[in-house]
């Protein structure tokens, strides 16, 4: 869970907070918003997941037991589009892409991102 407003993130697992060894809920805290965040997941050789941002909160099975208290809410819970996820074996590379482009569609155009 990220709260944005009170910059800290904090983690859970089948919707028990983890604990630091230092006994603090918080992974991370006072760290600098700027112009957002982006979901990412990072797997080891051999490993499968499946990744759930929540367009669909009903299949979050543990969010109301946690997240849904602490007033969060999910990623993708006011997305209309399928979510696009971006799979690589290498390091990625990301260059801006400009508003206009032909081809591609950019956040904040305006049409429901």
């Amino acid at each position: 869970m990220i709260d944005l407003h009170e910059p800290h993130i904090t983690f859970t697992l089948n919707g028990e907070v983890l604990i630091s060894d230092a006994g603090s809920e918080l992974a991370f805290k006072d760290f600098e918003v700027g112009d957002g965040f982006v979901p990412v997941c990072s797997l080891g050789l051999e490993q499968e997941g499946r990744l759930n941002l929540g367009q669909d909160v009903g299949s979050l099975r543990f969010f109301s037991i946690c997240g849904l208290q602490e007033g969060y809410e999910p990623f993708a819970i006011n997305m209309k589009r399928p979510i696009a996820l971006w799979f690589t074996k290498s390091l990625p590379q990301f260059v801006p892409v400009p508003p206009d482009h032909p081809q591609l569609e950019s956040p904040g155009t305006g049409d429901g991102w």
